[in-house]
């Protein structure tokens, strides 16, 4: 069964390193162009289920924003489970330190974004490879970026709710430290002691989980 997982703000398919390893069927979205920074959740996932082949039965799920895009393509597409990482259903969940800083990102000049995102990545690069394993990768992902899509990602994390419950099996798996949605505001199937990035800094115990899950949907199917 393919497994669509979507990236969180700041990141591409490089967030899943490890977990490509583990998961032959894995597939990660191109992100695409925002038609505004004022986009919709709702309309960027109407593009992006584009994407997704539904010619068999397949699983959506992903980390922070890539998490709550992945509810609402469920909401079209009935995929047959979701997973989701480090994410929420109700942008009132996140922090409120961390849904204003999300709202000032939308208006940040383009070149205060870059200096921005070059500082984040000097700073990964000296962590510890204990705290962040493939930290060169991940601050390559923040050079990256474009902009424009981390202004829209930032802004629209900020301000979307499910609009509805998903009619199809969640499983949701969370870190115990995570600053940025924390715990106490969310219900999760499985915990990991970690932060946000808890599919990068602790990919083992976040892989097992999946695959548990994986494994038992797979005998109901």
């Amino acid at each position: 069964m393919k497994l669509y997982l979507i990236p969180g703000t700041g990141t591409d398919k490089r967030l899943f390193t490890e977990q490509f390893k583990e998961f032959p069927h894995l597939i990660v979205p191109q992100w695409l162009v925002p038609l505004s920074k004022k986009e919709s959740v709702i309309s960027y996932a109407k593009r992006m289920s584009a994407e997704i082949d539904t010619s068999s039965p397949f699983i959506v799920g992903g980390v922070s924003l890539g998490g709550m895009i992945a509810q609402e393509i469920a909401l079209t597409l009935r995929p047959a489970a979701v997973l989701l990482i480090s994410t929420c259903s109700d942008s009132k969940s996140i922090s409120l330190v961390h849904r204003l800083a999300g709202k000032l990102m939308r208006r940040t000049p383009n070149p205060v974004v870059r200096l921005q995102f070059k500082i984040a990545a000097s700073l990964v690069n000296r962590l510890t490879p204990a705290r962040l394993v493939h930290k060169e990768i991940y601050a390559h992902m923040l050079k990256e970026m474009s902009p424009e899509l981390v202004r829209w990602q930032s802004g629209a994390a900020t301000e979307w709710k499910l609009s509805q419950p998903l009619s199809v099996p969640v499983f949701h798996i969370h870190g115990t430290k995570d600053k940025i949605i924390p715990l106490k505001n969310i219900k999760a199937d499985a915990t990991v002691p970690g932060g946000h990035l808890i599919n990068v800094t602790d990919a083992g115990a976040v892989n097992t989980h999946i695959k548990k899950f994986l494994d038992g949907l797979q005998s109901t199917v």
